[in-house]
């Protein structure tokens, strides 16, 4: 409920994420206030390729406010006996936040290990370099359109012109596997159009279960 409930909250720091990411190991530690309430948590997976070292990573974590420096170590202090736990080699996280080169420094002077998108090379990246954003929220459909180019608009426009519509499909649904299977079709077609890598059906199976209808997302 405090990752659903934070500003800084993410779908992947949620448990659901666990549950789609099942050949992976999970914890989860959190502060607490005065009070008793969570202040700040961190969703920690971890696999072992060796069978021995753990790489450990809280995507899109922690669920705090990344400029407390402070509430951020001391949360890391926390994870540390789960570090330790699965005798992790490497910690990584990747708050989802502006580009901000005064903060990256601030956090290189206490001896963390920074990357940022100027400095390295994109090939030391596993995930995507950049994260952009759009807030839907008050926005029309035509207000979202105007975000992109003239020739965008008619290339989105001219597909529901020649028939495409669009529906919302939840894994209650009598339809949810046929649905699921015209999609994965469609996605091996294009990855295999755009010599890019695809995941297995079973992947969006469980994306789907761990985020359904009764999940807090």
């Amino acid at each position: 409920n405090y990752v659903k409930e934070s500003p800084y909250g993410h779908m992947l720091q949620s448990m659901g994420w666990k549950e789609v990411k099942n050949n992976w190991d999970a914890d989860y530690v959190y502060l607490e206030d005065e009070n008793g309430d969570i202040r700040a948590a961190l969703s920690i997976l971890s696999v072992k390729n060796d069978g021995e070292n753990a790489f450990m990573y809280a995507p899109r974590g922690p669920v705090c406010d990344f400029y407390d420096i402070e509430t951020v170590q001391e949360l890391i202090k926390e994870a540390m006996p789960v570090v330790k736990k699965r005798n992790g080699f490497f910690l990584r996280m990747d708050p989802e936040v502006m580009q901000d080169h005064e903060l990256v420094e601030k956090y290189r002077s206490l001896g963390y290990a920074f990357r940022s998108n100027e400095q390295e090379n994109i090939k030391v990246f596993t995930n995507p370099k950049h994260n952009m954003i759009l807030d839907l929220e008050d926005i029309s459909e035509e207000e979202v359109m105007k975000v992109f180019s003239s020739n965008q608009r008619t290339k989105i426009r001219k597909t529901y012109k020649n028939g495409l519509n669009t529906r919302i499909i939840r894994v209650s649904d009598l339809m949810f596997e046929e649905a699921l299977d015209r999609f994965y079709s469609l996605t091996v077609d294009m990855s295999k159009r755009q010599g890019i890598l695809y995941r297995p059906k079973e992947y969006f199976v469980r994306l789907m279960n761990a985020y359904s209808d009764a999940c807090i997302f």
